[in-house]
């Protein structure tokens, strides 16, 4: 039985890493009103937030699938509990994000330039709801597609991982051929070499995570994971990707550190973290709209940063709503597919932790 003592420390890594996400979003990138401020260089490497979600969840989906014993014939359960978790949740959000699209143009003729509208077509419907926008783009068109909430495109990716995930789990955890394992991620540092939108772009930081978590499994010992780290960490950074590939380093050394002590209020933020991460854009582009249209203080460089952090403490309440009223019943929901096949399962997957 693997021990559980990893997880509190998972929930405060993940609260912290969506607030840099919306700090970098509001003051870096897409608010027009209080973008540039004072803070804004201090501020731009909250995107490597992003990649601290891909680590986590390299750890704790297989965390969860081995204690649940996952084999392949409950692939199907897997996937659909991940969408029951993420799916449902993501679209409420998704619609918040189209009615400031509607609003936006019927007020003015056009959104603000940081948020393309993807339109009402059936493919553009279809891709969002599938999260695959970007899978069909022909050469010439914009790259990624356009999403109706942007950051859906890290879900799109972690669908992505679940499928191939879910796919591999059980050369990866082979107790009787342990050399799978490492030929599986040899293989999937490979493909990460070719320019690609999907996963295998972002291999090195789920394999990070996924690394950590067989170590906390005791399946590689000290020596093994030292390597295999260092390996991953080259072709990070001969990708292009230093600081992301440090940071996810960081991130794997926090989950094995399991540090103890930590203050309620980020494992609160912990819970929340989901909600926080696909309600902020919606909510910062109203709060934008509104705000400089009710106070001249977004004119002055250190009146936008009140108005930030104003916005950012708006986006936590409003997410914490957001997420008991919708994201925690279809969290229950989740845990409910499949619990009449297996109790074990049910009960050991609540500790799934998403971006």
């Amino acid at each position: 039985m693997l021990p559980t003592n990893h997880i509190r420390s998972l929930d405060a890594l993940r609260g912290l890493a969506a607030l840099s996400v919306v700090l970098f979003h509001y003051g870096v990138a897409i608010l027009p009103s209080i973008t540039p401020n004072p803070l804004t260089e201090f501020l731009r490497p909250g995107r490597l937030g992003l990649h601290v979600f891909f680590v986590i969840s390299g750890f704790v989906i297989p965390y969860a699938m081995h204690r649940s014993g996952y084999t392949w014939s409950t692939f199907g359960t897997f996937l659909a509990r991940r969408w029951v978790r993420l799916g449902p949740p993501a679209y409420a959000a998704a619609c918040l994000m189209i009615l400031y699209y509607v609003l936006a143009m019927w007020s003015k003729g056009s959104p603000v330039n940081t948020a393309e509208f993807p339109g009402f077509g059936a493919e553009a419907i279809w891709t969002n709801l599938t999260f695959t926008v970007g899978l069909t783009e022909q050469p010439g068109d914009e790259p990624g597609g356009y999403w109706y909430n942007f950051v859906y495109w890290s879900l799109a990716i972690e669908f992505q991982f679940y499928i191939l995930l879910g796919l591999l789990f059980p050369l990866l955890m082979n107790a009787q051929r342990k050399w799978l394992s490492p030929v599986v991620m040899i293989a999937l540092l490979f493909i990460s070499a070719f320019p690609s939108v999907m996963f295998f772009h972002y291999t090195v930081y789920f394999l990070l995570g996924l690394l950590a978590f067989q170590r906390h499994a005791l399946f590689i010992g000290t020596p093994q994971f030292t390597v295999s780290c260092l390996v991953c960490s080259a072709v990070g950074i001969a990708d292009g990707h230093t600081a992301e590939t440090i940071v996810s380093l960081g991130a794997a050394a926090v989950i094995l550190a399991t540090p103890a002590g930590i203050p309620r209020p980020f494992l609160w933020l912990g819970t929340i973290s989901y909600s926080l991460y696909i309600l902020h854009p919606p909510v910062g582009y109203f709060m934008d709209s509104i705000g400089k249209r009710v106070t001249d203080i977004h004119n002055d460089p250190y009146g936008k940063v009140v108005l930030l952090f104003l916005y950012t403490a708006i986006t936590i309440c409003l997410s914490w709503v957001f997420y008991r009223l919708v994201e925690k019943p279809f969290l229950k929901w989740s845990k409910r597919i499949g619990k009449g096949n297996s109790q074990r399962t049910s009960s050991t997957l609540s500790t799934e932790v998403v971006p």
